[in-house]
């Protein structure tokens, strides 16, 4: 997948990869873009005293620590390039930074303003302090970007182009897109954590819902991976969680099923599997046992995400099943909870 960018966005991005001595044409090689608001992500990952993660108060926009800038302009400045320095820096040493603080919560987008718009309230109304929001939009569609830079302009965002439909017209079928999903995937995991060093990102997509308790959840079941690494990620979705079939919204199961749809990837993780990232059909690809070597996925029974769109590329699916996932209406605190049940015993 080839991507394109403005001029001044590949000057910036690429400054920091390349020798002085490398010339332009050097510097138009790049296959990627981004645009983000580096100061509230320095601030995010600088702050001193941890709050706690557990916080589950509802929050508006003015409950950020976000602040306003042209991080949707396709300019950055000299400042610009030294806060994404300073981010690395940071990174390096996060021994007393809480999960959330080490946590990146990442919206990807592509032409469905008409949905983000509804995602993004949903997720400011529970997203607890300390943690990093971002939006990656995949392409330029001018309604996405009026949203961001008119209604949540201190949203940080990351930009990704590629130009498969537009090389080939006659190309526009699902195997494209496929494609086009999986590559803006993969530019987001190196984005968040190669180049920005968090130690964790959880994904969502502009048409999904998250329950109260949603960020409860992961910063208590991340802490099973320092005990187990039998688990490999933790997804806040359940694929057979219609109404009527499951019941109880404190029960969490070790699942051999990637569910996707809200779910966690660890920075280590991705180490592993950024070197043979498909070219399309990525989820099918992680439930492979090629990569899951017998790992298991952590899940509610009672769904923490649910999609609600009903247009996009997989809207097919979203007719039947889907649309009957329940989603858990009561906040539970899982701070309280011993999650010890979950670990994998080993008989000898």
């Amino acid at each position: 997948t080839t991507t394109t960018a403005t001029t001044q966005n590949l000057n910036t991005i690429q400054k920091n990869k390349l020798n002085e001595n490398n010339n332009q044409k050097e510097i138009q090689k790049t296959s990627s873009s981004s645009s983000f608001t580096t100061d509230d992500i320095k601030n995010s990952m600088n702050s001193k005293a941890a709050k706690p993660d557990d916080n589950h108060s509802h929050h508006g926009d003015d409950s950020h620590s976000h602040h306003s800038d042209d991080s949707h302009s396709h300019h950055h400045s000299d400042d610009d390039k030294h806060n994404i320095n300073t981010i690395k820096k940071l990174s390096n040493d996060r021994k007393n930074l809480s999960f959330s603080q080490k946590t990146a919560v990442v919206v990807l987008t592509f032409d469905r303003h008409f949905y983000l718009k509804r995602t993004l309230t949903n997720i400011l109304a529970f997203l607890p302090k300390n943690y990093t929001l971002i939006v990656s939009q995949d392409g330029i569609d001018k309604r996405v970007r009026n949203l961001l830079s008119e209604h949540y302009p201190n949203i940080p965002t990351l930009r990704h182009r590629h130009n498969y439909l537009a090389d080939d017209p006659e190309q526009l079928n699902p195997t494209p897109r496929y494609h086009a999903i999986a590559d803006h995937y993969k530019f987001v995991f190196s984005k968040i954590l190669d180049e920005m060093k968090f130690e964790n990102v959880i994904i969502l997509e502009d048409d999904m819902k998250i329950a109260s308790d949603f960020f409860s959840y992961f910063e208590n079941t991340a802490k099973l991976f320092e005990t187990d690494s039998t688990i490999w990620t933790i997804s806040a979705f359940n694929d057979n969680g219609q109404a009527g079939v499951v019941q109880d919204n404190r029960l969490l199961w070790r699942s051999d099923f990637f569910p996707g749809l809200g779910w966690l990837m660890t920075n280590k993780l991705w180490q592993e599997l950024r070197p043979k990232w498909p070219a399309a059909y990525w989820d099918d690809w992680m439930r492979e046992p090629a990569q899951r070597k017998g790992r298991v996925e952590i899940r509610p029974e009672i769904s923490r995400s649910k999609t609600f769109g009903f247009e996009g590329t997989s809207v097919q699916e979203v007719d039947n099943k889907l649309e009957e996932i329940l989603l858990n209406s009561k906040f539970i605190k899982f701070s309280s909870m011993n999650l010890d049940y979950l670990i994998e015993v080993l008989l000898f």
